[in-house]
């Protein structure tokens, strides 16, 4: 039937096996009707099998320790016998057991599970008592002290709910905790304990899979979940999407942890949604870096200074990026600087350094205009 691709009837009843003593059972049955509704004699059967092309249904050996081992309890002998003899299975008692014949129509009986499961069925699960496993604890417990798992890096997204009663507001969410070491174990160089920032470029990362670099912001803010300081809420095309940051140390006094714990939660729909990419062909031309440090006011953020940057410097600006960032250890002291490293291009021609120079100052003046950022060195 399957070389042939033929799906008959016949061959969806043949292929699951066919009780090769059902001949001789229709034909009994048949012979039984006619007796009863036209009278008559019934003459001898006839046998012509082919008992060598038969299949070979021997005996299966049935051991009173699995059983009991299997289904968790000690059925008596009698009970056991009762339901083979109910099933109509020819079976011969041994001193380890049961030897059964499972009968002809019965072709996924063919192993002593299979009889464990058909006493069991027979018998009745509901007739079977609950053993729950026994766990005996030692004398000896490693304390946790000497177990706890050091690095952690765990992730889950669901249902958000909030808002009130009247007025239920549901979201989808993934949030995300990490903590112990950044680096793992390294010969090479000094290991490190993740911070803010690695955090930080866990959700960039995330955020870059829909598409979204270059729209996303992370502004400095204060949440009650978060620890004063190295919290910030992330926007994405001007929208609030989530915050990431230190886990506020009255959070981890609940749950006994006096190790720092960064976290973020963010928008599922930030991250689920990507913009289909476009393709852009690789400049022949060289790129021109150039960096430039400003002084601010603390209060000024990095975000803030890379939008001013990217209207200061026009189509020439391929990427721009925070590579440095500094305060003064002094109280008294209300500015930082901050370095930014400018990457220029363009698609047709070579960059002059009086153009660089040009993009350059647009930008510083630009800076200096929107955020009273000075120049350092003037």
């Amino acid at each position: 039937a399957r070389a042939f691709s033929l799906n008959t009837d016949a061959s969806h009843r043949f292929e699951r096996g066919v009780d090769f003593n059902l001949p001789l059972k229709a034909m009994a049955r048949a012979t039984q009707l006619v007796l009863e509704l036209c009278g008559g004699t019934a003459g001898p059967v006839i046998d012509a099998t082919e008992k060598a092309h038969l299949p070979k249904r021997g005996a299966i050996t049935l051991r009173r320790d699995r059983l009991t081992r299997m289904l968790g309890t000690a059925l008596p002998k009698q009970k056991v016998d009762g339901v083979f003899a109910q099933a109509g299975y020819a079976f011969t008692p041994s001193t380890s057991g049961w030897k059964v014949k499972p009968p002809t129509h019965r072709f996924d009986l063919v192993a002593e599970h299979d009889l464990v499961e058909e006493v069991a069925r027979l018998s009745g699960y509901d007739t079977f008592p609950a053993n729950r496993p026994r766990v005996l604890a030692g004398e000896r417990l490693a304390p946790e002290a000497d177990v706890e798992v050091r690095d952690v890096r765990l992730f889950e997204s669901g249902h958000v709910f909030w808002g009130t009663v009247r007025k239920p507001l549901e979201s989808l969410s993934i949030g995300g905790v990490v903590t112990g070491s950044a680096t793992g174990t390294r010969w090479d160089q000094k290991g490190r304990d993740v911070d803010f920032f690695d955090i930080k470029g866990d959700v960039e990362s995330l955020i870059d899979l829909a598409g979204a670099s270059g729209r996303t912001q992370f502004a400095a803010t204060v949440h009650p979940s978060y620890q004063a300081g190295q919290c910030a809420e992330i926007f994405v095309d001007g929208a609030s999407k989530g915050f990431v940051g230190r886990v506020s140390r009255e959070m981890l006094q609940v749950v006994d942890i006096d190790r720092p714990v960064f976290a973020f939660e963010l928008d599922w729909e930030s991250v689920s949604r990507r913009r289909v990419p476009q393709h852009l062909p690789v400049s022949r031309f060289p790129q021109v870096s150039r960096d430039l440090s400003f002084e601010f006011d603390e209060a000024i953020d990095a975000a803030r200074v890379m939008d001013c940057i990217r209207q200061g410097a026009g189509d020439l600006l391929q990427n721009a990026e925070v590579i440095d960032s500094y305060k003064e250890n002094d109280a008294k002291s209300t500015r930082k600087s901050m370095t930014f490293r400018l990457t220029l291009q363009s698609e047709y021609r070579n960059l002059t350094d009086g153009e660089v120079d040009a993009v350059a100052k647009h930008v510083v003046d630009a800076v200096g205009s929107e955020l009273a950022g000075t120049l350092r060195g003037r």
